[in-house]
């Protein structure tokens, strides 16, 4: 039927049409409604959305992948601690069940830890979906190093010295049981809470970047433009100083 106030269709619907179905087909998510609020949330905010960066066919729900911490990995950064609640939100944006990051949090003693160390964290991760120490190790340096796939995989010694150090120090003798983030014992008993220990004072730059956007999302309403524009320019900064920091490390490992 011929309407005088025809409904224009933007040029570029068909692109974001066409990229979000692609986004969908390679991650396959298990809830598609909830996975698609999280895509065009992420895309609002200017952060990377929770799409693998290719399809997996072992794709399983309530099965940690390699994609899926990629893509983790991709959206918090490398650093040593991030905010519980940030983790969380990018958890059930791949609509991953809950009790498994519960479970893993429990692992680590970090069940009820604001901040959890990420790379232990994520150690512990890569380790439940790996038969063997070997292939843990050999997956962390593929997902933590900034050399392209398919060549070496070498990450910085502080990051292998971390990671390995915490799964060595881990009892993965038998089974364990744990209640209320702490593991029983054999006589029945508790083990003593673990305390956060006092959190560094560096981010990961896209932790700080998060904090910032965070910050707009929540309070943006009597925020003028230009200070979100003076944190962008703040975010730049330190990111850039960061990488030369990086870069400095580098090279000093290089020499080793």
């Amino acid at each position: 039927m011929y309407c005088s106030e025809q409904i224009v269709i933007p040029e570029k619907i068909s692109n974001l049409l066409k990229t979000y179905a692609k986004a969908a087909l390679k991650t396959q998510p298990y809830d598609l409604l909830r996975w698609s609020a999280a895509y065009f949330r992420c895309l609002s905010l200017d952060v990377l959305p929770p799409v693998k960066p290719r399809y997996e066919h072992e794709n399983v729900f309530g099965c940690l992948t390699k994609g899926y911490l990629k893509v983790l990995l991709s959206q918090v950064g490398k650093g040593f601690f991030i905010r519980r609640d940030v983790l969380e939100h990018r958890w059930s944006g791949l609509c991953l069940p809950e009790d498994e990051l519960l479970k893993f949090l429990s692992v680590t003693r970090m069940l009820y830890w604001p901040q959890v160390h990420w790379l232990k964290l994520l150690a512990v991760m890569v380790g439940s979906i790996n038969q063997s120490f070997k292939e843990t190790v050999n997956m962390l340096c593929e997902l933590l190093t900034d050399e392209p796939e398919g060549g070496s995989s070498p990450i910085p010694l502080w990051i292998f010295r971390e990671c390995f150090k915490y799964l060595a120090e881990l009892d993965c003798s038998a089974e364990q049981t744990f209640f209320d983030g702490r593991k029983v014992l054999s006589d029945g008993i508790l083990e003593n809470e673990m305390r956060m220990p006092n959190i560094p004072k560096k981010l990961s730059a896209v932790s700080f970047k998060n904090a910032i956007i965070d910050y707009w999302k929540f309070n943006g309403e009597g925020v003028e433009k230009v200070k979100l524009n003076f944190f962008m320019i703040l975010y730049n900064f330190y990111d850039a100083s960061k990488s030369k920091k990086q870069q400095h490390r580098k090279e000093e490992d290089s020499q080793l």
